[in-house]
């Protein structure tokens, strides 16, 4: 009798145990899912009015090492720390992003008579190079974003260096990740309008 007694009770425990695990998994809060960008820059940049420089460019991806290579989003809290947002992706590595940015923009200003990457292996007469710097959310105040790259231009002919400058800009942001991304491409948008009309001066 003791010993049905003990097996009934041990039942009663294990049941209650599956049924205060179930209740906790139906009660907790719901995973987050990964969230990926984009940055839309380069198409908003506007034809300079003038002849395209004759010849073509070629525009590779640009150069970046370490965390600001990387797919996950940075954020600053400080001049000497940087962190990694958790679930939250650039949908292709910065240094793709910019490349293309960059391509966009030279297309879509018709600084160049034809403007490719490296793929498309085009008879090339000019080579523009970028290394990116920063490219970040600076949670600090109200919140702003930093983007900073350098470029150079390059006639290959003769292997002439037409151009050398780094661009850099910060502005305001708020907290958001999303609203981060969207000032990100916007402060690309206004440096790609500097460098283009930087490089169509240079090549001229």
């Amino acid at each position: 009798m003791k010993h049905s007694f003990l097996i009934a009770a041990g039942r009663r425990v294990i049941l209650l145990s599956v049924a205060g695990t179930l209740f906790a998994s139906c009660s907790s809060a719901p995973v987050p899912t990964d969230t990926y960008y984009n940055l839309t820059a380069g198409a908003a940049v506007s034809s300079s009015g003038t002849a395209p420089i004759e010849g073509t460019v070629e525009v590779p991806p640009f150069r970046a090492e370490g965390v600001v290579n990387e797919r996950a989003i940075i954020f600053r809290q400080s001049d000497t720390t940087q962190k990694q947002y958790t679930y939250h992706y650039w949908s292709e590595p910065p240094s793709i992003m910019l490349q293309r940015s960059l391509i966009d923009a030279l297309r879509t200003g018709r600084t160049f008579d034809q403007t490719a990457a490296p793929e498309f292996r085009a008879d090339r007469d000019y080579e523009i190079v970028g290394t990116l710097r920063r490219l970040e959310h600076v949670v600090g105040g109200g919140g702003t974003v930093v983007v900073e790259f350098d470029v150079g231009l390059r006639r290959i002919r003769g292997n002439e260096s037409l151009l050398l400058k780094t661009y850099r800009t910060e502005r305001s942001a708020g907290r958001g990740v999303a609203s981060a991304v969207s000032a990100m491409s916007s402060a690309l948008d206004e440096l790609l309008a500097e460098m283009a009309k930087d490089i169509a001066a240079a090549a001229r």
